[in-house]
């Protein structure tokens, strides 16, 4: 009976792990900044009326800016939905990223095969 339970144990814990392959989640402050220029960009898109392709061609070039995938981006968008109470924080420092951008002088969107200015 006790081994019963050590191996279910163990397959437990070992199910439990992420495996070597697992996207990883990005820090915080990552996350918030590919995340405000995607809104940006998203409001972009829509005000100029740009196809589908252009607004996620245009996606990808903010996601090469900030040296981060999709899939890291979409894993941590799905670490944050796990626990709806995360989002809290984190749409409080989005709105006040987002309001001190507004401030800021407006940068251009970037240009086809132009690399982003380092910050």
């Amino acid at each position: 009976m006790r081994l019963t339970f050590v191996v279910i144990a163990g397959l437990l814990i070992v199910g439990c792990r992420p495996s070597t392959g697992a996207t990883a989640i990005l820090e915080r402050a990552t996350y918030l900044q590919v995340y405000c220029d995607l809104v940006q960009e998203s409001l972009r898109s829509k005000n100029s009326g740009a196809d589908p392709k252009t607004a996620s061609s245009n996606a990808e070039r903010i996601f090469q800016k900030h040296a981060v995938t999709r899939a890291q981006f979409d894993s941590t968008t799905n670490w944050y939905n796990a626990d709806v109470r995360r989002w809290k924080g984190f749409y409080d420092d989005a709105a006040k990223e987002l309001e001190l951008r507004e401030l800021r002088p407006p940068t251009p969107p970037l240009e086809p095969g132009a690399t982003a200015p380092l910050p």
